[in-house]
C-alpha cells in the first residue's frame, strides 16, 4: 500500500487539528480504499504526537458506519468497525485515558464474531498491548489466540507473526523474563515484512539492541546489536521522516552500547546532543532517563564534578518544561542527596519509568 502524498497527509492533520469530525463531512473521505490509508494515518501519527493522533483518530467509528452504509456490498462491516474501535481505544491509550480505552475496547468486542480471522488477529494483538500496559497477564493468551490465528491453513501470514512475537517480546519485558523477549523480537526480524511496514520491523530491531544492552555482557553480542540497529536507523528514511523521536531513541541506544565498548566521548557527545533535542520537544520524562545514564556514565568515571553540574543542568531543564509531579518528586529526590552512588540513580530511574505508565513510544500497537 502506497503511502498518502506529503500534501494529503498534512492537509488531514490540520483539519483534524481545528475540527476532529472534519473527515466525515467529506464525502471524497467515504470511500473503502481511503479507509487503510486513514489508519495508516492515524498510527504514524500517535507515534510522534498522541493528542493529535487522539483528534485524527476520534471519528474513526462513525466513518467506518458510513463507508459501510454508503458501500455495503464492497466492504466487511465487522472488520472495519472492528479496527475502527481498536485504533480509536489504541489512541486513548497512548494518551493515558486507560479507562476510555477499556470501554472502547469493549465496543470493539461486539465485532469479533462476525470479523474475518485477520481483523480478529489484529485486534487480539491491540487488546494484547492494552493488557501489557495495564499489567494485566491476560496478555499472554490474547498472543498465543492471535497467533494461532495467523497458523491456520491458508491464513498463515509471516508479517502478522512477526508482529505478534514483537508484542509477546515486550509483554515478557513486562513480566521479566528477558532472554524470552530476547529470542522473540530476534525471530521477529525473520517474519516482519519491511517493505509491507517497516515500523515492527525496526521496533524489533530496537526492542532487541536495547535488551542486549540491559542485560547481557556479551561483547560480541553488543556489537552485533549495534549493527542491527544502525541499519533500523538506515531504515527510518524508507518510511516517515517525521519519526524524530525514533531516530531519537536509536542514537541514545548505540550511544549507550559505545560506551560499553569503550568509545565514552563519542558516547558522551551523543548523549548530550540527544537529552538537548529530547527538551526541545517537551519530551520530560526521556530527559530524566537519559540524564540517569549520562549520570551513570560519569559516576563509573569517577567525575564528580561533571556529575554535579550535570545534576544543576537538569533542574535547570526541568524547571522549563512542564513536569509531571512524580517525576519532579525523582528528580529532588537525586538533586538533594548527600551522597549519589549507583544505588540512587537507579532507584530515581525506576521512579522516572514508573511515571511512563505505558510501554516506550514508538514501540506500540
Amino acid at each position: 500500500m502506497k503511502e498518502l502524498s506529503d500534501s494529503t497527509r498534512n492537509r488531514l492533520l490540520r483539519e483534524a487539528q481545528a475540527d476532529p469530525n472534519a473527515l466525515l463531512t467529506r464525502p471524497k473521505f467515504w470511500k473503502p480504499p481511503f479507509w487503510p490509508h486513514y489508519l495508516r494515518l492515524c498510527d504514524d501519527v500517535l507515534f510522534d504526537d498522541p493528542v493529535t493522533g487522539l483528534a485524527l483518530t476520534r471519528p474513526a467509528p462513525e466513518l467506518a458506519a458510513t463507508i459501510c452504509k454508503q458501500h455495503p456490498t464492497e466492504v466487511n462491516a465487522a472488520d472495519l468497525m472492528i479496527e475502527a474501535h481498536s485504533y480509536l481505544a489504541g489512541a486513548f491509550r497512548r494518551n493515558d485515558d486507560l479507562q476510555t480505552a477499556a470501554d472502547t475496547f469493549t465496543h470493539a468486542s461486539n465485532y469479533t464474531d462476525r470479523a474475518s480471522p485477520s481483523a480478529l488477529a489484529q485486534y487480539l494483538r491491540r487488546l494484547a498491548y492494552f493488557r501489557i500496559v495495564t499489567q494485566d497477564t491476560e496478555c499472554f493468551p490474547l498472543i498465543e489466540e492471535g497467533l494461532a490465528i495467523y497458523k491456520i491453513g491458508n491464513l498463515v501470514k509471516r508479517h502478522g507473526i512477526g508482529e505478534m512475537l514483537l508484542c509477546r517480546g515486550l509483554a515478557y519485558t513486562a513480566f521479566g523474563q528477558h532472554y524470552r523477549a530476547f529470542d522473540d523480537w530476534a525471530a521477529a526480524l525473520h517474519h516482519i515484512d519491511v517493505k509491507l511496514d517497516p515500523k515492527p520491523w525496526y521496533c524489533a530491531i530496537h526492542s532487541l539492541a536495547l535488551n542486549a544492552l540491559e542485560h547481557d555482557t556479551d561483547r560480541e553480542l553488543l556489537k552485533v546489536a549495534r549493527d542491527n540497529l544502525e541499519s533500523a536507523q538506515r531504515g527510518l528514511k524508507s518510511f516517515l521522516s517525521t519519526r524524530l523521536f525514533a531516530a531519537l531513541k536509536s542514537r541514545w541506544a548505540i550511544a549507550l552500547i559505545d560506551d560499553q565498548l569503550g568509545a565514552e566521548r563519542h558516547a558522551e557527545f551523543e548523549l548530550l546532543d540527544v537529552r538537548r533535542r529530547l527538551a526541545d520537544l517537551g519530551l520530560t520524562i526521556e530527559v530524566g532517563w537519559l540524564s540517569i545514564d549520562l549520570a551513570r556514565m560519569f559516576l563509573r568515571q569517577g567525575r564528580r564534578e561533571d556529575l554535579k553540574a550535570l545534576t544543576q543542568q537538569t533542574v535547570e531543564i526541568f524547571t522549563k518544561l512542564e513536569v509531571e509531579p512524580k517525576a519532579q518528586e525523582a528528580l529532588t529526590l537525586w538533586h538533594q542527596a548527600d551522597a549519589v552512588d549507583d544505588r540512587l540513580l537507579q532507584r530515581v530511574r525506576k521512579r522516572f519509568y514508573a511515571q511512563a505508565k505505558a510501554i516506550p513510544k514508538g514501540i506500540a500497537a
